[in-house]
């Protein structure tokens, strides 16, 4: 009715330009906190990832250590478990194999 009158089309169009300036507060703060906790979720999970490359990294200096000590265990001619059922020759072999690994 208002709206309809040829002559209220100034006004009509004014308050077409006032809704569009409007936005819904309430959803302008549901986007910013979605994006919130998908920022959270991403931190969490590269604290997660980040624990896990450590543990890999851990075991990893952990075998190199292992291999360093029986290297050297087995040239300075001490007896590792392994070493006793082996020949001399094997040992040997073992040396040369572990120094280019």
């Amino acid at each position: 009715m208002l709206f309809e009158n040829p002559d209220n089309v100034e006004i009509k169009d004014e308050f077409n330009q006032v809704m569009a300036m409007y936005v819904n507060p309430f959803t302008k703060m549901r986007l910013w906190l979605v994006y919130e906790v998908l920022e959270i979720e991403a931190l969490q999970e590269t604290f997660e990832m980040r624990r896990s490359i450590q543990s890999v990294y851990k075991k990893t200096c952990q075998s190199v250590e292992a291999q360093m000590n029986e290297l050297e265990s087995l040239e300075r001619g001490s007896y590792t478990l392994n070493s006793l059922l082996s020949s001399n020759e094997a040992i040997t072999r073992r040396i040369a194999r572990m120094k280019t690994d």
